[in-house]
């Protein structure tokens, strides 16, 4: 065989069309206001004092409107930060916390 057919059949076996998957639709996410209990846990996050340019700070700073995910993860802040947090409702908040986000397991 010579190197001409060698790489003709090389780029026969690797350059194939690839085919077309159908173009991903991602959907809008749904967007609602906190409930009384994320408006409390939202109230008791605000003198938490956040690492330099950590994420949390962020997500934070930029809370208005909630959704599923970000729910999870205003929990997921609340029992992080719980030895900071001053609110009267805290020892509800944060079981309500451990309600909503489950911590994954190795």
């Amino acid at each position: 065989m010579t190197y001409e057919q060698e790489l003709a059949a090389w780029r026969a076996k690797h350059e194939a069309p690839k085919p077309r998957s159908a173009p991903k639709v991602r959907t809008q996410a749904e967007y609602r206001e906190p409930s009384p209990d994320e408006a409390m846990m939202i109230k008791g996050l605000e003198g938490v004092t956040y690492p330099a340019a950590s994420w949390d700070k962020r997500f934070m700073r930029g809370l208005v409107r909630l959704t599923e995910s970000g729910s999870v993860q205003l929990a997921r802040i609340f029992i992080r930060y719980r030895r900071q947090v001053q609110h009267p409702e805290k020892e509800r908040l944060l079981a309500l916390a451990h309600t909503i986000y489950q911590p994954p397991t190795q």
